[in-house]
């Protein structure tokens, strides 16, 4: 159908270009039309799977039309080789043909399956089954010699050797978690695609296209990624390529290339962790609890205009408030979170994301209700209430945005929802902004644990147990955000 609509379209460009080209462009103006139209009628969640599935439609058409240009080519060198053939020879191969075909997609299906692995399908009146078997044979006496000639050279130098992988979220959303038996977590998945992401641009210059064969040469990846890559958590943004690549059954010593660097720095962190010592970068940004709170009090919202708000100035606020004046301490959650109607019962709340539940009404926030973080998969669906000072300030956020309900709480300039990195920088911009320092999510909860342990009088097992169920983590992580070494 494809290629008999690009026909049509070539004839009629040729026997009248300027009434095709008329033609065209009132049809983008028709559709661009329609577009607006449903844009105004959709809600934000309708607007995002429609994206959705044009990004998916789109990069399927590039690739079938990848596999219709390479299959016109394999068909004009299988047109040349019938040539000098005869008719009985030329029934054998094909059928023959057709059995390997069939062979090699199913170990294509199986995902890197054996190749010596046998598939049985029924042999037709032309071909008898000594020929079916002797070409079978030399099939995978080819792929034994291919083989031999590969593994002479070192293995992450292979080309082609994993498939294409066109929505890499949803080949995420097959796997499980390691240590437990459960799919991955949307925030999780969110993240490695985020960082996978990182790894390409870095590495190749360009956000991750679907194509993994570059992570098969791991020296480059890695000397490319961590010289590129200025932070010092880069084991983070290993784990997603070692869990891509033990799903795919790649060779394991170049797995291990990725994964004893992760474990190296791992061990690191937990001996810096247990030291419970601040870090030099740690130092220059730390500022007390007090000071915190004191310096979001005295902050001004407004312009030099009496009574006209500074939108940049509240957006600051807003995100200091979320994390210095809540009962809810989150990480970067906030960025997965939409204003949505108290009117919605509990069970009809969209567990892909979390929820600042509002109430047009009374135009006031009422509570946070989470889904999507880090430890959901152990903590499950928690509800926070709002305290008084926060919902003054979110409700002043919401009506200068003029935020509805189904919008993002927060979004970039475009809007559109903000990554994980982005908005991390967002976050340390705004206690820059108030406090002088560049807080990110880390040191702010360790601000908070900190003047926890240094504060309370002799907390209970259970005052800590508490205190950590503002954090979404348990009492022991808590213990390895402690620093003693505070000045």
């Amino acid at each position: 159908m494809r290629l008999y609509m690009k026909e049509r379209r070539a004839k009629q460009k040729e026997e009248n270009n300027e009434a095709y080209k008329l033609f065209q462009r009132q049809e983008k103006q028709a559709q661009r039309a329609r577009i607006r139209t449903l844009a105004l009628q959709a809600d934000p969640e309708q607007l995002e799977r429609i994206a959705s599935r044009r990004k998916l439609i789109d990069t399927s058409n590039e690739a079938i039309d990848s596999m219709e240009r390479q299959y016109i080519k394999a068909r004009e060198r299988y047109r040349h080789k019938l040539e000098n053939m005869d008719v009985d020879s030329i029934v054998a191969k094909r059928e023959t043909d057709k059995l390997y075909q069939r062979m090699r997609r199913a170990q294509i299906k199986l995902a890197g399956g054996s190749k010596k692995k046998t598939y049985v399908q029924p042999v037709t009146n032309n071909v008898t089954i000594q020929q079916q078997t002797n070409d079978e044979e030399q099939h995978e006496e080819q792929d034994e010699e291919q083989d031999e000639e590969q593994d002479d050279e070192p293995r992450q130098k292979k080309k082609g050797s994993l498939p294409l992988v066109t929505d890499v979220a949803h080949l995420f959303s097959t796997m499980k978690s390691r240590g437990r038996n459960e799919p991955l977590g949307q925030t999780t998945i969110k993240m490695y695609v985020s960082k996978l992401n990182t790894v390409s641009r870095i590495v190749l210059g360009h956000p991750f296209d679907g194509n993994l064969n570059f992570l098969l040469d791991s020296k480059n990846v890695i000397d490319k990624f961590i010289d590129g890559w200025k932070g010092s958590n880069y084991k983070d943004y290993m784990s997603p390529i070692v869990v891509l690549l033990k799903h795919f059954e790649v060779n394991p010593e170049i797995i291990d290339d990725y994964s004893t660097p992760m474990k190296q720095q791992l061990q690191e962190n937990e001996k810096t962790r247990g030291d419970n010592q601040m870090s030099d970068k740690e130092k220059e940004n730390y500022i007390p609890l007090p000071q915190v709170e004191k310096a979001i009090e005295e902050y001004n919202i407004y312009k030099k205009q009496k009574g006209v708000i500074d939108k940049v100035k509240l957006e600051n606020l807003t995100i200091m408030a979320l994390y210095f004046k809540n009962n809810l301490i989150a990480r970067d959650d906030y960025k997965e979170m939409r204003i949505t109607n108290v009117s919605k019962r509990a069970n009809e709340l969209n567990k892909e994301y979390n929820h600042l539940i509002y109430n047009p009404q009374t135009n006031s926030v009422v509570k946070f209700v989470m889904f999507a973080y880090k430890t959901a998969s152990k903590y499950g669906k928690r509800e926070f209430e709002i305290p008084s000072d926060l919902r003054k300030i979110l409700n002043a956020y919401i009506k200068t945005f003029n935020k509805k309900v189904g919008d993002w709480l927060f979004t970039t300039t475009t809007g559109s929802q903000y990554t994980g990195s982005n908005f991390g920088k967002v976050i340390q911009n705004s206690g820059y902004a108030i406090t002088g320092k560049y807080l990110n999510v880390n040191l702010i909860r360790k601000i908070w644990i900190i003047w926890f342990f240094n504060n309370a009088k002799r907390p209970s097992i259970n005052d800590k147990k508490a205190f950590a169920e503002r954090f979404l983590h348990s009492k022991d992580v808590q213990e390895e955000y402690n620093r003693v070494n505070v000045d």
